[in-house]
């Protein structure tokens, strides 16, 4: 058991009652999910109204405009194409329009456009982009 996580289900089949959450987060986890709209959905289902979803995905490659996936991809090829051995999907900054087309609203925090010692302190990288999504 790992102190910083306090659930652990699956994302695409949550048994969690609708309208639980006024926040999620949700950092590097849709990357690996095969039914990532699925999984969208669900987040969407457990979120109050005007409730917020901090998401992050590692973009691949940094700066890539857009999201990548292939179903015929073999799993061992998946480093190669998508950049990590367990990465279903290279993805790029359009994929929070997935979030956007489930129903959510979207707020784009870049985190390059932050403060130096704000970067350091909460671990972040330069190349990473959070959407903070709205119910």
């Amino acid at each position: 058991k790992v102190k910083h996580i306090n659930l652990v289900q699956d994302i695409t089949k949550l048994t969690i009652d609708n309208e639980m959450y006024d926040l999620i987060i949700v950092w590097h986890v849709f990357e690996h999910i095969k039914e990532d709209v699925k999984a969208m959905s669900e987040v969407f289902r457990i979120l109050k109204p005007s409730g917020k979803v901090l998401v992050n995905v590692p973009i691949y490659p940094i700066d890539n405009e857009v999201t990548y996936e292939d179903s015929i991809i073999k799993y061992e090829d998946y480093e190669k194409v998508y950049g990590h051995y367990d990465h279903c999907r290279g993805c790029g900054l359009d994929y929070y329009k997935k979030f956007e087309a489930e129903g959510f609203n979207t707020e784009v925090l870049n985190i390059k456009n932050m403060d130096a010692k704000v970067i350091l302190k909460h671990g972040l990288s330069k190349c990473h982009v959070v959407w903070c999504f709205s119910k």
